[in-house]
């Protein structure tokens, strides 16, 4: 799908999100699910903690591979450009890459911009199989609880081998040093851009196993979410339940990648897999449960959005002012306030 056509697509797409969550709700009847909501409200400072950790430790992941120039991002940047790129990642389609491309931005101005886009180009890796770990353990907890036939297996499954093997060519093509090369050879114009980077893809294997450990980690604090999640809609906390909601959290998130917050498309897969959670057909606990992480979800963004808006209104000043006056280099040396 060509750039234009993905843009003229979004409205549509999230009218298709609107209408199917309407569906649903309606369905389970919107009076259940928000008497069963109001209840759980006490459990919303934890949940939206629990995604405040997952994608803080992402982002940890992600300067691993910034390698030995990790160091010249100031803290207060870093926390900055974590708090935009959570705030892409909720409310801006294809939220992962939009989320990567607010990190290149921002680090680019410290580290330079062959070094962050290698950062971010390799990241997807270890992201892809911190996905992968996950999605194995659902599919082998789905398989103890639910059968090995269940249809919520296989589709967890697959994602996990999916996910795997993407990692995977993606691994061997940035090892070999491909991509900068072939991109030399289409344009060479950018060759000298092409050569920085692939030097800059060059990360010894210690840094990309530290960027694992912490995608890793951060897929663990979606089980420790999806365990609040039961707590807050009145369900026993079962350690299998848990980890069945984060895979569940996995399938409707991706096949809803291309609409806006993955809108219906997360509802509806808890709506049609809610079965494998003891939970009747039609219950409104199976939409609670998205729900309730859903609120967390657009909280914590509104929170990032009021930390972010004093540094944001100290950069007008300063962009205005610079359109009035002449340029100045700068680098990765030399950052711009």
């Amino acid at each position: 799908m060509t750039q234009p056509l993905a843009a003229r697509a979004r409205p549509y797409l999230f009218l298709l999100g609107v209408l199917l969550l309407g569906y649903l709700l309606h369905r389970a009847g919107p009076q259940r699910v928000l008497a069963t909501a109001r209840e759980g409200l006490r459990f919303l400072p934890l949940l939206a903690l629990c995604q405040a950790a997952f994608y803080l430790l992402e982002s940890l992941g992600q300067r691993c591979l910034l390698a030995r120039d990790a160091s010249k991002v100031p803290t207060s940047v870093f926390l900055r450009t974590t708090a935009a790129a959570y705030v892409a990642s909720v409310l801006v389609p294809v939220g992962r890459a939009s989320a990567e491309a607010v990190r290149v931005g921002a680090y680019s101005r410290y580290v330079g911009g062959a070094r962050a886009l290698a950062a971010s180009t390799g990241f997807q890796v270890p992201a892809l199989g911190g996905t992968a770990v996950l999605g194995l353990v659902c599919a082998l907890t789905c398989a103890l609880v639910a059968g090995a036939t269940s249809p919520l297996t296989w589709v967890l499954a697959l994602h996990a081998a999916g996910s795997l093997a993407l990692g995977g060519v993606l691994l061997l093509a940035l090892r070999r040093g491909a991509l900068g090369q072939r991109l030399a050879a289409w344009f060479p114009s950018l060759s000298e851009r092409a050569r920085t980077f692939d030097e800059a893809m060059a990360v010894p294997g210690h840094f990309q196993l530290r960027a694992l450990g912490w995608c890793v980690l951060a897929r663990s604090s979606e089980v420790a979410h999806a365990a609040l999640l039961l707590l807050a809609v009145g369900l026993p906390l079962i350690p299998t339940h848990a980890v069945l909601i984060a895979g569940i959290q996995i399938v409707g998130s991706t096949a809803g990648e291309a609409i806006p917050g993955q809108l219906g498309a997360v509802e509806g897969a808890f709506a049609y897999f809610g079965t494998v959670l003891a939970l009747p057909e039609h219950s409104p606990l199976a939409l609670t449960i998205p729900l309730m992480g859903r609120v967390a979800q657009y909280g914590l963004a509104a929170l990032a959005l009021v930390f972010l808006n004093p540094w944001v209104s100290r950069m007008k000043p300063t962009v205005e002012s610079s359109e009035l006056s002449p340029a100045k280099p700068s680098g990765p040396g030399h950052p711009d306030p």
